[in-house]
């Protein structure tokens, strides 16, 4: 229903969601972060989108040495 009702498109693969994504919403626990970074650094070095992070206590050195491109454009944001 939330996917007709505003044309959108999910899914429930990372590597997916990622080669369709100009901006990409890192908001896993701090534990599987690493995990999903591996994941999608082929992805993200071969469409070098804007990366957001809401992982508490992972700073962007951290990411960007797990998705192996320390010049990528990204953010840190604090959940409150």
């Amino acid at each position: 229903a939330f996917q007709s009702t505003l044309t959108i498109q999910t899914t429930t693969q990372n590597k997916v969601a990622a080669e369709n994504a100009d901006i990409i919403v890192l908001g896993v626990k701090h534990w599987g972060m690493q995990s999903v970074c591996e994941e999608l650094k082929e992805t993200i070095a071969e469409k070098n989108p804007l990366v957001i992070s809401f992982a508490t206590g992972i700073t962007t050195t951290k990411i960007a040495e797990w998705i192996n491109n320390p010049a990528i454009a990204m953010v840190r944001s604090m959940p409150n």
